[in-house]
């Protein structure tokens, strides 16, 4: 799957090789400069509560994802892992 995005990002970048300026958006869609991630922790902790982690043990960003390890109802462990770009649950 890495692979696939991996090829997909370098097609997007080959096609606006020839573009120029500060409007041109890097390959992950992001302006350029732009670090931090379109969903935030408080976010991220909501959609990861949403999808059954009712205790939060530990929450990372880590590249474009947020890694969340939990607890769900009956105790059991749940790690959920979310696009940092749109909020998708990865997992």
């Amino acid at each position: 799957m890495q692979i696939h995005g991996l090829f997909a990002g370098l097609a997007f970048a080959a096609s606006t090789v020839t573009m120029t300026g500060p409007d041109l958006l890097a390959a992950s869609g992001k302006p350029r400069g732009q670090s931090a991630p379109v969903i935030s922790e408080r976010l991220a902790r909501s959609i990861a509560w949403s999808s059954g982690v009712l205790h939060i043990e530990e929450i990372a960003l880590y590249g474009e994802r947020w890694e969340i390890a939990g607890r769900d109802r009956e105790g059991n462990e749940k790690a959920v892992d979310i696009s940092a770009d749109d909020g998708r649950i990865l997992n």
